[in-house]
């Protein structure tokens, strides 16, 4: 039986008193199941008195299910009235019987085991105006200072104070009592001291085994709050638990720089709308912190000058590919078999295994290691660029310390003072030798002015957690002139192309990637923004996804890009990285095996320009998790709901649908929920249709509930296009312009469109694309025939074997050659001519 009911098992929902819950059942019809016979479905839950009852579905014939065009199903509901239900927690399953069990047949149940039932909180009546100060949270006699900080109308912003006395080395923890209200919450924990993954839970605080970093607690009112403790040079602050639900902030100091009695900040905000809330508590540590009082920075850090940067364009990384094996000639090769199919990347990054070092893990010099690369870095650079004319970019990784245990002594302490510390490491405690802080600026100008010579001009800095791990108290804080001796260099020899990686330290997140400082150079910084890319290990494929886009809830609204680590596109999961991160935000670079490459997935990414360049079609802003905000509180690589994340290109709305289980799932999306935090762009009183990409499905957008199903590894992505339209005496023209209906990302590929009269029957719809490609309208006319179709590049017309038009739909298709009358230009100039009778 494949069966599904949303809300689904597992899952945690909230709804206030008084509204009427919804329960949909999708079943595919197979024999057992199909029409021909009775289907019984009954809903079975405690909302009465605590008393289990069932109550039955009922069939419905008109809900279209997205994505199973060629599949039958049955769809059946029931709606919940919880007025009459108290406030708190209550639980439902799902059980099934059909006609065609000749035997008569027992029940099956959905739900099978303990703890495998759904739940749902039932708040207050109806939204209620928030409980006003921090005590709706906290007992506030535990603050010694609770200082507001006004950012927006709508979200209630502290910095709380407290007074913690320092022990030495040591972490001291101090309760903060049970939050109040608390429904459950979300949390970004500390998986390793460099990495961040997302944490879920209900009832009762669980986060007792690693720091958590951020903090989301739904009260009983509905209302968000948002808990962001704070680290700086004196001390370094996380979250956690206690065995009874407290919420315990875990404190460890800088004993040189600060008193025995340290002030410890936690910021705290409060408010209706999850993702105001989480903005405004990062929005408050700029401006209590840096004096910063930039109101949108998810704007002003993902939106990009409209010159094209390097990581508008696809790059090429060795690491997956040859791992620290790489050779000179494997970077050839795996560069010349993506020329051989066409394919142009702007920056290549050589990942570890190209310096020289010591059988420690400690680097020996600035220069590559000649046995493997024979001609230097440089040699290899130019020899790159004068074959690859299009590589623009060459970068080079290191790790923060130089190598993994830092580096060899009898080659840098001649010139630099050269310190040994030890530090935690999976295979236990490590020695590394590394530079101390008053010579680290030198040695980075040295080092950075070498390689900018050999002809780098980016770096991927790894590690750089790393002394978080360092087992001296002293040496933790070495990081501070580490970070400050990074980010002067970066800026003097490469401009800010940096990618921060193994980073998710609160070290460099509240200080270097919240201080407008880091953006400094022209360049916006890349910060990776999850454990890696890991194309051998099964499991960790949707995990990867699902943890991207849970941690873009945060980690969007810092100083940098999240990046979303490298891919491969011949693999099994290779388009369903590709196309996650073609809509992310993020930077897209491949790690492809030479002559393994899925040239489809790779050219889907790309648009080929009039100027015979290659660009990527990448979002400009970063996404962000989204449908109802349920779905924030459960593992969604656990629970059988849709992972859900939403972006922009300039008018259209984007919704990316990814499958993180390992089986098929059919969910229900509430479109509204999906796009609330884009308040300028998404109106829902206008005209939209619905292009789905990869079922190439065209629909006009009329109801806020949409069903979809999406098979196992596989995914969806939903564009939302206002219509424009005309109307002209007893006629009304629609048309929109789609974007490049064979890429993932097309919808990026449009500069401008514009609806033109000519006369009474001939309209003129004129649009500007970045480059090649097909490209997708909606075109439709009330009470007047749309007899033919002309497309023109620079009024030179397209054939008519290029121009198709689904009358059914109303999806019109051009596509795009490379044309002489277009080579050269800064773009596409494209002509619709309608003529109708």
């Amino acid at each position: 039986m494949e069966a599904y009911v949303q809300p689904s098992l597992l899952s945690t929902t909230y709804i206030f008193r008084n509204e009427v819950l919804t329960f949909k059942f999708y079943i595919l019809s197979t024999e057992e199941y199909s029409k021909s016979h009775i289907l019984n479905v009954q809903l079975w839950n405690n909302l009465s008195d605590n008393k289990w009852s069932g109550i039955n579905f009922t069939e419905k014939n008109d809900v279209i299910l997205f994505g199973c065009k060629e599949v039958k199903y049955r769809v059946l509901e029931v709606e919940v009235d919880s007025s009459n239900a108290k406030e708190g927690w209550y639980e439902f399953t799902v059980r099934v019987h059909s006609s065609a069990w000749s035997d008569g047949g027992e029940w099956k149940w959905l739900s099978e085991g303990i703890n495998k039932n759904g739940k749902i909180f039932i708040g207050p009546p109806k939204i209620p105006e928030s409980e006003k100060g921090v005590e709706s949270i906290f007992n506030k006699d535990i603050f010694n200072r609770i200082e507001p900080v006004q950012i927006s109308k709508n979200v209630d912003n502290w910095c709380t104070i407290m007074n913690v006395t320092s022990i030495g080395e040591y972490p001291v923890y101090k309760n903060l009592g049970v939050p109040k209200n608390l429904v459950r919450y979300f949390g970004l924990e500390r998986l390793t001291n460099w990495w961040l993954i997302p944490t879920s839970g209900s009832e009762k605080l669980k986060i007792n085994s690693r720091d958590v970093q951020y903090l989301v607690i739904q009260q009983a009112s509905g209302d968000f709050v948002s808990l962001i403790p704070f680290t700086n040079e004196k001390y370094t602050s996380a979250l956690k638990s206690d065995d009874d639900g407290n919420l315990v902030l875990k404190c460890a100091f800088n004993t040189n720089k600060c008193d025995k009695d340290v002030d410890i900040k936690l910021f705290v905000s409060k408010g209706k709308e999850l993702n105001d809330v989480v903005k405004n508590c990062l929005d408050a540590i700029r401006k209590v912190v840096y004096q910063d009082e930039s109101k949108d920075v998810f704007n002003t850090v993902c939106v990009s000058n409209h010159e094209v940067v390097y990581y508008d364009k696809l790059g090429y990384c060795t690491w997956n590919a040859f791992y620290d094996k790489v050779r000179a000639e494997d970077l050839l090769q795996a560069l010349n078999s993506l020329h051989n199919i066409g394919i142009q990347v702007g920056y290549v990054i050589l990942d570890d295994g190209w310096q020289k070092i010591d059988d420690n893990k400690r680097m020996q010099g600035f220069e590559a290691n000649l046995e493997k690369f024979p001609s230097g870095l440089k040699g290899l650079i130019d020899q790159v660029k004068k074959e690859f004319p299009y590589i623009k970019h060459f970068g080079v990784w290191h790790t923060l310390w130089g190598y993994w245990s830092g580096v060899d002594p009898s080659k840098f302490s001649d010139k630099y003072n050269v310190c040994n510390t030890t530090y935690n490491t999976p295979n236990g405690i490590l020695v590394a030798h590394i530079i101390s802080p008053q010579d680290i600026y030198r040695f980075y100008d040295d080092f950075y002015s070498y390689l900018k010579e050999q002809g780098i001009d980016m770096v991927k800095v790894d590690f750089q957690a790393c002394f978080d791990d360092v087992v001296s108290g002293e040496y933790k804080w070495w990081w501070i002139d580490y970070q400050k001796a990074l980010r002067d260099s970066i800026n003097k020899y490469f401009n800010q192309k940096l990618i921060y990686c193994m980073a998710n330290s609160p070290s460099i997140l509240q200080n270097t990637l919240l201080d407008k400082q880091v953006l400094n150079g022209e360049h916006i910084p890349l910060y990776r923004n999850s454990d890696d890319y890991f194309p051998d290990i099964e499991e960790s494929h949707t995990w990867h996804i699902y943890t991207n886009a849970m941690n873009n809830l945060f980690t969007s609204h810092l100083y940098s890009i999240p990046d979303w680590d490298m891919c491969q596109s011949y693999h099994k999961y290779g388009e369903y990285h590709a196309a996650a991160r073609a809509i992310s935000g993020s930077p897209m670079y491949f790690t492809d095996i030479p002559n393994h490459h899925d040239k489809d997935i790779l050219e889907r990414c790309l648009i080929k320009t009039p100027k015979n360049t290659m660009q990527l079609l990448r979002c400009e802003k970063s996404a962000i998790p989204a449908g109802n905000v349920d779905d924030l509180f459960v593992d969604l690589t656990k629970v059988d709901k849709l992972l859900k994340f939403t972006n922009q290109n300039g008018r259209i709305n984007i919704l990316g649908l990814w499958n993180c289980r390992d089986k098929n799932l059919i969910d229900h999306v509430n479109i509204n929920d999906s796009f609330r935090f884009y308040k300028e762009s998404w109106d829902i009183n206008k005209e939209l249709v619905m292009y789905f990409m990869k079922n190439k499905e065209l629909v006009p957008f009329k109801q806020d509930n949409i069903s979809v199903m999406i098979k196992k590894q596989s995914f969806e992505i939903i564009l939302f296009v206002p219509v424009d339209t005309l109307n002209i005496d007893d006629y009304c023209l629609k048309v929109t312009c789609i974007g490049l209906i064979d890429k993932y990302n097309g919808s990026k590929a449009i500069l401008s469109n514009e609806l033109n009269k000519i006369s009474n029957n001939k309209v003129i719809y004129n649009v500007e694309l970045i480059g090649y490609g097909e490209c997708g309208f909606y075109l439709r006319c009330d009470k007047k025939n749309i007899c033919d179709i002309k497309a023109l590049l620079y009024d030179d017309e397209i054939a008519k074997e290029n121009i198709k038009y689904e009358e059914k739909n109303g999806m019109l298709v051009v596509k795009l050659k490379e044309n002489s009358v277009v080579n050269g230009k800064e773009s596409i100039k494209l002509k619709i001519e309608i003529n109708l009778d």
